[in-house]
């Protein structure tokens, strides 16, 4: 991901910390997408979608002294977005099936009748999926991350990474057959 003027994650931290402001700004800038398609996509709610990625970027901000240049930030950003929408998972209200909150892919006019209700059917299929099964099929499909990664920022080996993922595709299948008429 291109920060808008430039620099690595690293020059961004350093400016950060050495007091200019403008460095968490292009973090920020820089990450705020694919942070904030996770969180929303993990939870199913924009609303608390919005409160998770405020504190994700808080937790950042007040760690960024102690983040460890070498690693890639994504996956840093993307462990913290994790642990906290795990936190809110267990603690808040069950998550809201409805994906009004998601964008649907653009398909052309003629498919996108048909493609929002596909879309809003995996979308609750997701949201069906057990925590563990979510994040690592949204860090896989949706973020494009290699199994590594994935066990990286989950704490967990790689086979274990992708196991979940074949069992998360098995149950979303299921969930998509008990639900299409055919």
């Amino acid at each position: 991901m291109a920060d808008p003027s430039g620099k690595t994650d690293k020059e961004l931290a350093a400016q950060f910390l050495g007091g200019d402001a403008a460095g968490f700004e292009g973090i920020l800038a820089k990450y705020r997408k694919p942070v904030f398609s996770l969180i929303l996509r993990m939870l199913g709610d924009r609303t608390r979608a919005e409160d998770v990625f405020q504190d994700v970027f808080i937790a950042v901000l007040r760690g960024l002294g102690g983040f460890n240049a070498g690693a890639p930030m994504l996956n840093w950003i993307l462990q913290i977005a994790v642990n906290l929408c795990r936190n809110e998972l267990r603690t808040a209200r069950p998550a809201c099936a409805d994906p009004a909150g998601v964008p649907a892919p653009g398909p052309g006019p003629e498919h996108a009748a048909e493609a929002s209700d596909l879309y809003a059917l995996l979308q609750k299929g997701v949201l069906e999926l057990s925590p563990e099964h979510r994040e690592v099929l949204l860090l896989r499909m949706h973020q494009g991350l290699k199994y590594s990664e994935i066990g990286d920022i989950l704490g967990i080996s790689e086979g274990t990474a992708k196991s979940r993922i074949h069992y998360a595709v098995v149950n979303l299948r299921r969930f998509v057959k008990r639900h299409v008429k055919e």
